[in-house]
């Protein structure tokens, strides 16, 4: 009867064993899977900061360059290359210090050559 005892005993002591170890290999997992998140996530943050500090440093010098002699001429030349992609049509009848920027009637030089009509 002691023997049985002793050998239940032993078995119940094998399984709690079992359990434990498993029960630690899947923390480990666990673990390790959070750890691998954390470190993608954190590598993922990284470059957003560094993209937008890389942007920032950008428009901190354009702003700079811009304050200097030239920066009005500079803006002017910006604006004036972006319209000159454009083709502005006025339509007989509309006041086009009234009318908003959305509203004017706009055509992208490719669309100008395909000879679609203007958006707006």
């Amino acid at each position: 009867m002691e023997a049985q005892k002793r050998n239940e005993l032993e078995a119940r002591r094998i399984d709690w064993n079992k359990e434990l170890e498993d029960a630690l290999g899947e923390a480990g997992r666990v673990k390790n899977e959070s750890d691998a998140y954390y470190q993608t996530q954190t590598n993922a943050a990284k470059a957003v900061i560094a993209g937008a500090q890389a942007e920032a440093e950008g428009v901190r010098k354009e702003a700079q360059a811009l304050g200097k002699m030239g920066g009005d001429t500079y803006v002017k030349t910006q604006v004036s290359k972006l319209l000159s992609k454009k083709r502005i049509m006025l339509v007989p009848g509309t006041n086009v210090a009234t009318m908003e920027d959305g509203q004017l009637p706009l055509v992208d030089a490719e669309e100008r050559a395909a000879g679609q009509r203007p958006v707006g």
